[in-house]
């Protein structure tokens, strides 16, 4: 999504609502909505605001909290319905990967909902329904706020055993040098982990990041990066990919105050969201493309130098490339291959006439083999 606005001038306004219940202490409960906390730059001049980004809900909860189950049911409404433009990341207490995000919001109660990196926050949910007006309100405000102009792309490959390979970048189209944090959330569309106490899976439920970092992006430079997540590593072994979302984020470095509950309780750094998009994980089970397999010279003699050549592409990365040398006395080489420059692969070797050549490819994670058929290549007598 694209968009050319100014950048942000910050405009501070706190709205507190009634309190209807008590609040409880620190990562206790909160019920009814309570508290409504706004922290936002003035939407733009216009009858019809136009929606600038997608935005970014993170929830916090918990396995225990009553009131939370309201606030899990009104996130899945909203985002199933799909007339909000919206990505969502819950962050449950019982995952020791949540903590983290917990302590940078300075978190005081659950359930809490930080939109846009805290450009809005609503906490409280005493049912289903106000949570979900609530929710929608606060999209509402985000959605039109002025957002620094960058693009943001995000995929995701299925390569099996709860690993995947994402991948993602970000263009500044700014005038100027763009700063900010990338997140990249691995989430699960019903948690198969942590339910609510009405027994339902939680909705987007966080299980770890796929990258968490600081970018600087040069005008009309793009960042990007690739990396193989896998949820072996974490404790999440038995993901699907039918189950399995990623998120990202893009938080510009414009340091406002934020504050989880009522000013100036629990205050925390807020860096908004300039944009965010989801993924959903596909399986990439198409073989390589293997194309203009050469060897040079065009005649060569037994026992000269060969140079085998080929262009090998494929919708994620290849790891290897192979070429089977068949002679022949059935004795085989198996020679791995050279990425000379972009998609061409390069191998050099003394070889005996005649001989067959067919070329392998091996994927980032062992999967079965991709091979074309043998091409044949003379050469004159030596």
């Amino acid at each position: 999504m694209k968009h050319i606005l100014s950048k942000k001038v910050l405009i501070l306004a706190i709205t507190t609502l009634l309190i209807l219940v008590t609040i409880p202490s620190f990562s206790g409960e909160i019920g009814e909505a309570n508290k409504v906390l706004d922290l936002y730059d003035e939407p733009a001049n216009s009858p019809t605001p136009k929606r600038t980004h997608t935005v970014l809900a993170e929830y916090g909860t918990s396995t225990t909290c009553g009131y939370c189950k309201y606030a899990n049911q009104a996130l899945k409404n909203i985002y199933w319905d799909g007339t909000q433009d919206l990505c969502v990341v819950t962050f449950v207490a019982q995952n020791s990967y949540s903590s983290q995000r917990f302590t940078q919001y300075n978190l005081y109660g659950y359930p809490t909902v930080w939109f846009d990196g805290g450009y809005k926050v609503v906490i409280g949910a005493g049912s289903t329904a106000s949570a979900q007006a609530n929710y929608n309100t606060a999209i509402d405000q985000c959605e039109v706020y002025s957002v620094y102009d960058v693009d943001l792309q995000l995929s995701a490959n299925w390569l099996g055993s709860a690993t995947m390979e994402i991948s993602v970048s970000v263009q500044n189209n700014e005038a100027s040098t763009y700063d900010g944090h990338i997140r990249v959330y691995v989430i699960e569309k019903n948690s198969t982990f942590w339910t609510d106490t009405n027994s339902l899976p939680y909705g987007f439920a966080f299980l770890n990041y796929a990258f968490n970092q600081d970018i600087s992006i040069n005008t009309g430079n793009t960042w990007q990066d690739t990396t193989v997540w896998n949820g072996n590593d974490y404790g999440f072994g038995s993901i699907t990919q039918d189950n399995t979302m990623v998120v990202a984020a893009v938080f510009n470095d414009d340091w406002h105050q934020g504050y989880s509950y009522n000013p100036p309780s629990n205050p925390f750094d807020a860096y908004y969201v300039d944009e965010s998009t989801v993924a959903i994980p596909v399986l990439d089970n198409e073989p390589p493309d293997i194309s203009n397999i050469e060897a040079t010279p065009s005649v060569q003699k037994s026992g000269d130098y060969v140079n085998i050549s080929a262009d090998v592409t494929d919708d994620s990365d290849v790891d290897q490339v192979k070429a089977v040398i068949t002679y022949p006395d059935d004795t085989t080489a198996n020679e791995t291959m050279t990425l000379d420059t972009g998609d061409t692969y390069t191998y050099d070797s003394t070889v005996s006439p005649p001989y067959f050549i067919s070329m392998q490819t091996e994927p980032l994670i062992p999967t079965p083999s991709f091979f074309r058929l043998p091409d044949i290549f003379t050469v004159s007598p030596g």
